[in-house]
Parts: C-alpha cells; structure tokens; sequence
C-alpha cells in the first residue's frame, strides 16, 4: 500500500496465495475434471490466515479452490488451545466442499509439549491413554460430514510406542 498498492501488505500476500490455489485447482481440472483436487492445511485457521497468508476458511467455502480439505487436526481431547471436537466442529462449520480430517497417530505414548502450559495431565494425555486416535475415530464416524480420516505418519503404524494405539485404532476402523 505504502508504495502504490490499494491493500496493506497481509492482504495483497494472501490474494496471492488465493490466486496460486486458484490457478492450481484450474489446472488440475483443465488436465482431467476427474480429478479431486484438495489440500491438507494446518488446524488452526487464524494463524493459517494471518501468519501463514493462506486463507483455508475461503477455501473450503467458496467453489473454484478445493474439491477436498483435509485438515490437519493434530489435538487431544483435553488440548488447551485447540480441543479436538470443538476444531473439528469449527471445521465442519466454515466447510462446504468434502472433508476430511487428519488424526496425530504419531502422538501416541508421547507428550504433547503444545498442548497446555505447565499441566502435566494435559501434556501427557497421548502417553496416559492409549485409545485416543479410536476415539477420535469413533466421533468422527457419528458426523455426516465427514467423509473420512488420514492418519499421519505411516511410519507411526510400524512404531513399536504407538503399538497399543495402533491396535485401537484398528478395532475402530473396523467399525467406521
């Protein structure tokens, strides 16, 4: 703005990442109108927004952006700053195309230093339990929205501290 422009500075770097989806979703469709296009953001809409210019919320609510959204929603339950159910619920809030969401296996048995501050029970709340990904699972499947889960890392599945979880999971998935 300061040198011509007609928007401050974090509105014309996020115009542009709009236009890249944009371009990106156009081109996609232009090779095979087959093909879904989508992305997996960060859970946390503002901070996707303000810090990072990309403004996921437009994205999973206007057409032209995305066919899928696939948030990453790397929380407990008893996350101090961005719970599991109430992000998801956001989530499902702003989202008209498909969703998906994105589960932390690779928390499993371990603390979750972002979780809260100073509050052990919730820093620990993957080490202290070990159905929280089933139940995260279990909860999504009752949510007509959704249309299913990823699980990140694939190399979770195969570590020996996530194998209590792993077997959870599974009995979960069984049901979904």
């Amino acid at each position: 703005k300061a040198k011509g422009g007609i928007m401050p500075l974090a509105d014309f770097r996020r115009e542009c990442v709009n236009k890249l989806i944009k371009s990106a979703y156009k081109a996609v469709k232009k090779a095979d109108k087959g093909i879904r296009f989508g992305i997996s953001p960060a859970a946390d809409t503002d901070n996707n927004r303000n810090a990072l210019y990309a403004d996921t919320a437009r994205w999973a609510s206007e057409n032209g952006f995305v066919d899928y959204i696939c948030p990453q929603v790397y929380f407990g339950f008893k996350n101090v700053y961005k719970p599991f159910m109430f992000t998801v619920k956001k989530w499902m809030y702003i989202t008209n195309c498909d969703m998906y969401v994105g589960l932390p296996l690779y928390k499993a048995n371990r603390a979750d230093k972002y979780a809260a501050l100073n509050d052990k029970e919730i820093i620990n709340e993957f080490v202290n339990n070990s159905d929280i990904i089933k139940r995260q699972i279990v909860y999504l499947s009752k949510l007509d929205k959704i249309k299913g889960i990823y699980i990140f890392s694939f190399s979770s599945l195969f570590d020996k501290n996530c194998e209590k979880e792993v077997n959870n999971m599974l009995e979960a998935l069984k049901a979904y």
